[in-house]
């Protein structure tokens, strides 16, 4: 299906706001988690695991819903207008 399409798409886009997630410069803690996930996420796992993040925090939202057989994503709703960037991109890679 559209998984691989989809997830080359989305690392291609994902590096536009690659500043969004850059590594930090002092220990995380429980806040800058709550506030930053995407930034956390980046600094313990790279871009992948930002993404990996973005895309469950979207399924959790009820705005993508992921096929039974886990190959593809379906958007099922809009992001509100104050989403993150990277949630913004993830939402434009997949169609209603």
């Amino acid at each position: 299906g559209l998984y691989v399409p989809f997830l080359v798409g989305t690392f291609a886009a994902v590096l536009a706001v690659r500043h969004f997630l850059q590594a930090p410069t002092d220990v995380w803690s429980l806040e800058d988690a709550e506030r930053r996930p995407y930034e956390v996420a980046y600094a313990a796992g790279g871009l992948a695991r930002a993404i990996e993040a973005a895309t469950a925090a979207l399924v959790r939202k009820n705005i993508l819903e992921i096929s039974e057989d886990g190959a593809t994503l379906k958007a099922i709703g809009r992001p509100p207008a104050d989403a993150h960037p990277l949630e913004r991109l993830l939402c434009e890679r997949v169609e209603l």
